[in-house]
């Protein structure tokens, strides 16, 4: 008899079969595919690692719909489809310029985008840093490329017991995909505000008055200063107010979503 026993290969040792069970079973319970970043469900990705495509289902991707339509090129604000002619900058702008130069966010803060975020926020999902960081990037084509990224940081004892920043999670994805670097030393935040989500826009810039501190490294830099989420404007304004402060020759800001405009009124939008 040769080296086969009714099909069965005898010279496979016992932890071998065993893994090849195993192997088998996987397939047949379909344990062995691409699963969805998000929702965990198996799927085969369009495209390759690196891409949404590649690591979100097709559901979870139709339900992160970009922003669409003209929109003011420093804050976002969307302008109506139907204006006969779409100005650069929205009445709040005009008003009163925010420090950055340009603006690029990929959509709304509401459904799955909101859901994502607050994943990768609170509960420390960083690999939905790598999935949503694609997202951004038809959106920042209408910025010049800097020569850095800076992360929005969080409040020195707020990071300590939270153990990470979500936005500078997002702000390493994004560098990877486009080859730029992530200096999150340029910018910190030493005081111990209170979270600027429980409170309103006015208070908002009076619990950030003072609260960052850059680098003079940052001195001569064209940067992009990154956020997960623009609500009023408050902390990016501080934050970028900063940074020009220690020198730096150009800001824009970057934001995966931005909140409804009724969550705070449009009128306080600037409110910092």
């Amino acid at each position: 008899m040769g080296p086969t026993d009714h099909g069965r290969d005898v010279r496979l040792t016992p932890a071998r079969r065993l893994a090849r069970r195993l192997r088998r079973w996987a397939e047949l319970l379909g344990l062995d595919a691409r699963r969805c970043l998000n929702c965990g469900a198996p799927f085969s990705p369009s495209a390759d690692d690196g891409t949404a495509e590649g690591l979100l289902c097709a559901r979870c991707l139709a339900a992160l719909p970009p922003m669409k339509g003209p929109r003011c090129r420093r804050c976002a604000f969307p302008f109506p489809a139907n204006a006969p002619t779409t100005p650069a900058l929205c009445g709040d702008c005009l008003r009163e310029p925010p420090p950055w130069q340009g603006m690029a966010c990929y959509g709304r803060y509401e459904g799955a985008l909101r859901d994502m975020l607050l994943e990768l926020k609170f509960h420390g999902r960083f690999r939905l840093a790598d999935a949503l960081a694609p997202l951004l990037l038809d959106s920042l084509l209408c910025l010049p490329r800097p020569d850095a990224l800076v992360p929005m940081p969080l409040p020195l004892p707020r990071l300590r017991r939270r153990g990470y920043n979500q936005a500078q999670e997002l702000a390493l994805a994004v560098g990877r995909l486009l080859g730029v670097p992530v200096r999150p030393e340029l910018l910190y935040r030493p005081s111990c505000d209170a979270p600027q989500s429980s409170l309103r826009a006015r208070e908002r810039r009076r619990n950030l008055h003072g609260s960052f501190a850059a680098s003079p490294a940052a001195a001569g830099l064209r940067l992009w200063l990154l956020d997960d989420i623009f609500t009023t404007g408050s902390t990016a304004r501080a934050a970028a107010r900063a940074l020009l402060a220690a020198g730096a020759q150009r800001i824009d800001l970057v934001t995966l979503a931005r909140t409804p405009l009724h969550a705070f009124g449009r009128r306080n939008q600037h409110d910092a």
